[in-house]
């Protein structure tokens, strides 16, 4: 029949409306999976258990290590907090699960739930704070960082890398007592603390423990950040739970934070150098001390103090007291050490190793004090009068003077064409103050003779005395384009860019 032109059109049948839960399941894990993969690059790591055997090739991806995990939308959190069926389907798939992330300034939830959702698949586990910055809550970032390490336990021989970042050296688990059988598979271990505040030491510790007599074993840990409380218990004689089985795979080991509440009964330098020695380590090639208190008993200079051989590449004092770097320099060999890192750190009469390259963070001695007849400055550039190294580098540091300078430009032992830091050629200069333009023309000029006074560069004798690289960058003294002209002739890579400080 035909339809009046008056008459209603048909009225379309009603569609419900669009919405994001009703998508179908299959595209909710197609949409996952995308997520999923975004946050994996490929394994580049020399260490990897599964790459093993198969160098040069990408066998599997890996978590992003650059990914800020404080961040509300890391995966899979995010996604699995918009409703309860998004985690439900989430939960299903245990890749999405094996970076495991659980803060401690707040409750931490769904802890052995996580663990569950990953299977049996291989764990990278993150305990830390979200907000670091934060007030602490008294005990609770212990207690909740204890309850993690329960969840964990069972499913350590799944963890390729264990990570706690907390503010107090007591929330930190115990080496000795809170890890036991066997992690094949770790590669990584990180306990990193803010604050030494006593810690577990002992069987003072509040944490659980297990029998001493088994052990803990990870052959394939190579990766080691572990706090000083931690590390005095594992120097200790009798001590260690296998620990120190574990060590010869190690290849960049760190150690931090250590006061001084019992400097009598603490942290043995000896005993430190004893487990740190090439025949523990032979494969350590990265090593730091950073705000470590060691017993003054073990700080008195023995007539036969044994010579310690370690094997670093590279070095890293940070924030250690009084003559620490002084009584490590005499105490050890370091024959393959390449480079050196020295951050406030006092370095008066110190016989430096003739590494490659040194830099210098916020070294400022001590000024000359009458009183004492002690001239810091000057024993600060006696320890530089015969290192032998090829690079300087100075960052915000007094200790970069005109005296230094002078010191580096004048004949060694009075001997005509030697100097002091002999073979020093690079010289990278960042906010210091403390020196004239004056003085650096002079340095320049002075080691320039030994070639003729001429420009050297990089094609030269290694051994020729001449700057071939300088840099100066960040606060500084003015240069003039006069002076900026004569440094261009004079050095054959230069660069200068100052701030000005009004």
């Amino acid at each position: 029949m035909l339809r009046s032109p008056m008459s209603p059109a048909p009225r379309e049948p009603e569609q419900p409306p669009a919405h994001i839960v009703v998508l179908p399941t299959e595209l909710l894990l197609m949409t996952f999976d995308f997520v999923y993969f975004d946050g994996l690059t490929a394994c580049d790591s020399s260490s990897c258990t599964i790459c093993i055997g198969f160098p040069g090739e990408t066998t599997h991806m890996v978590w992003q290590p650059t990914q800020d995990l404080t961040s509300p939308s890391l995966f899979p959190y995010s996604l699995s907090s918009v409703c309860s069926r998004w985690r439900n389907i989430m939960s299903t798939v245990p890749k999405f699960w094996t970076r495991l992330v659980f803060f401690v300034d707040s409750e931490p939830r769904n802890v052995q739930s996580y663990f569950a959702y990953s299977g049996d698949l291989p764990i990278s586990v993150t305990v830390t704070r979200k907000f670091k910055n934060r007030p602490d809550y008294g005990p609770f970032e212990g207690k909740r960082a204890k309850m993690v390490m329960a969840a964990l336990r069972p499913h350590i021989h799944r963890c390729e890398s264990l990570s706690f970042d907390v503010k107090y050296s007591s929330s930190l688990p115990s080496l000795r007592h809170d890890f036991v059988g066997e992690a094949p598979l770790l590669t990584k271990l990180i306990l990193e603390c803010k604050e030494d505040d006593g810690g577990p030491t002992g069987l003072l510790s509040t944490h659980g423990y297990h029998d001493q007599s088994e052990k803990f074993i990870c052959s394939a840990l190579t990766e080691l950040t572990v706090d000083g409380r931690n590390f005095l218990e594992v120097t200790k004689d009798g001590a260690g739970c296998g620990w120190r089985e574990n060590f010869p795979g190690i290849v960049r080991l760190s150690i931090i934070r250590l006061s001084d509440h019992y400097p009598d009964e603490g942290l043995s330098i000896h005993k430190t150098l004893d487990i740190l020695r090439s025949q523990r380590m032979p494969n350590l090639f990265y090593l730091r001390m950073s705000d470590v208190r060691f017993a003054s008993s073990t700080m008195l200079f023995g007539l036969q103090a044994p010579i310690y051989d370690l094997a670093p590449t590279v070095l890293e004092l940070e924030d250690l007291q009084g003559n620490v770097v002084d009584y490590l320099s005499r105490l050890t060999t370091i024959p393959n050490l390449d480079s050196m890192f020295l951050t406030r750190c006092i370095i008066d009469c110190v016989h430096l190793p003739d590494c490659w390259s040194v830099t210098l963070d916020d070294i400022n001695p001590h000024p000359y004090d009458p009183m004492e007849h002690f001239d810091y400055a000057g024993a600060f550039d006696a320890s530089f009068s015969t290192w032998g190294g090829g690079s300087l580098d100075f960052v915000n540091s007094s200790s970069f003077s005109d005296s230094f300078l002078l010191m580096i430009s004048s004949p060694l032992h009075g001997l005509p064409g030697s100097f002091g830091c002999p073979n020093v050629q690079e010289i990278h200069i960042v906010d210091c103050m403390n020196f004239t333009v004056g003085a650096l023309k002079n340095m320049v000029a002075a080691r320039n003779e030994a070639l003729g006074d001429r420009q050297a560069d990089v094609e030269d004798d290694a051994n020729a005395p001449v700057i071939v690289e300088l840099n100066v960058t960040g606060r500084g003294p003015p240069l003039s384009a006069e002076d900026a002209e004569w440094f261009k002739v004079k050095v054959a890579l230069f660069h200068w860019d100052i701030i000005q400080v009004q």
